[in-house]
């Protein structure tokens, strides 16, 4: 044979042997993959919980072999299978993997014990996992708690007029020979500016021979300038043109030049500075969960001393994060409440950020002392 045909039946050969490698290293991803199935560490669970309760737990999953696994599904049946929920029913498990489950038992649920299998599955193969809910009058779930300080916390509904000033005995004169007008300063403290919707001056005029026209200025700026009759006169304030300390200047116009020797005046017999007001202070909070907490919210505890009150003492809100827990009216001493639900019944939506409100809707004040949240998660 010649060199030429050994050469061409050697490279022949080693065609046929990279070949043969190649197919074999295919057969063996293959069989590796397929071979490789989910194993689910714990077999079964059992619990025991009350109409209305929430369980989370974990699942660990793992690779038969420690390798990857790829398209896992995860599935349930049986009695319980309305009542679980997964973070997650399609994934990838490399090694090893946990999923959460959440079990919800129905307010409406019988007593007696549930049954359910939940199965994971991939191409090469399953594994389950039994399930057992004994719905009962008390749940059997140990619980932790962690205490979350608010320190004191100060709720006030108030709604009214209050007088903040009053001027007696004025009288202001204007004509050819005579001329005088009243000035004086008016206290707005910050605190009532904040809650004050609208302010007024109240003037009630006693005598005039209304020869001119009764003019009012606030801060440099005329307010009111009209002919008045004898009563009560009510001068509206912008607030804008209010300042801490005010000064109002009420005078008159003279009399026109046919009646020069009359003097045109007024008679006032007060002068008041009326706030309308009202304060609906809400008192908010913020606090924190951790992840787990969240995860596995049962409910909080509220516990607070009263120190302060107003009698009657109304009917006070609570909210968190929005839904309101709470309708009532405080004990006048401590108090110890627990917040599992909202008024209609519907579970706390909790996060890792909250909110507590507390605020009444008619008049009302209460101050709390050491106020402290208990969080109880399982």
């Amino acid at each position: 044979m010649s060199q030429k045909g050994e050469q061409k039946i050697w490279d022949e050969f080693v065609w046929i042997i990279a070949a043969g490698v190649l197919f074999i290293l295919i057969l063996t991803m293959v069989f590796t993959s397929s071979s490789s199935s989910p194993i689910i560490d714990q077999k079964a669970l059992s619990l025991t919980l009350a109409r209305g309760d929430s369980y989370t737990f974990n699942v660990n999953i793992k690779s038969s072999d420690g390798g990857k696994i790829s398209n896992v599904s995860i599935t349930s049946v049986g009695e319980l299978s309305n009542w679980l929920s997964f973070d997650k029913t399609n994934f990838d498990v490399d090694n090893s993997t946990a999923l959460k489950v959440k079990i919800q038992v129905p307010t409406t649920a019988s007593l007696r014990t549930y049954a359910g299998i939940i199965t994971v599955k991939s191409a090469g193969g399953s594994s389950s996992f039994s399930l057992s809910v004994n719905v009962a009058n008390v749940s059997s779930i140990q619980l932790t708690s962690r205490p979350i300080s608010l320190g004191d916390v100060e709720v006030r509904y108030s709604k009214g007029s209050e007088t903040l000033f009053s001027k007696e005995n004025i009288q202001v004169v204007s004509g050819t020979f005579s001329y005088s007008s009243e000035s004086f300063s008016i206290a707005f403290p910050p605190e009532k500016v904040s809650i004050t919707n609208t302010a007024h001056l109240d003037l009630y005029v006693v005598d005039t021979n209304k020869m001119g026209n009764l003019v009012v200025e606030v801060n440099g700026q005329e307010v009111y300038n009209k002919k008045t009759d004898v009563g009560k006169v009510v001068v509206p304030l912008d607030k804008s043109l209010l300042n801490t300390t005010n000064v109002v200047t009420i005078r008159t116009t003279g009399t026109s030049i046919f009646q020069f020797w009359t003097n045109a005046f007024y008679k006032i017999e007060k002068a008041d500075f009326v706030i309308d007001y009202k304060d609906t202070s809400q008192r908010e909070r913020t606090f924190q969960l951790s992840q787990n907490e969240v995860l596995g919210f049962r409910y909080f505890q509220l516990q607070s001393l009263v120190k302060e009150y107003s009698s009657p003492l109304q009917e006070m809100f609570i909210k968190i994060n929005n839904q309101v827990v709470y309708t009532d009216r405080p004990p006048l001493a401590a108090i110890n409440q627990t917040l599992g639900k909202d008024i209609f019944g519907n579970n706390i939506a909790v996060g890792t950020n909250n909110t507590i409100s507390f605020s009444f809707e008619k008049d009302s004040f209460i101050k709390l002392g050491d106020v402290i949240l208990v969080v109880y998660s399982s």
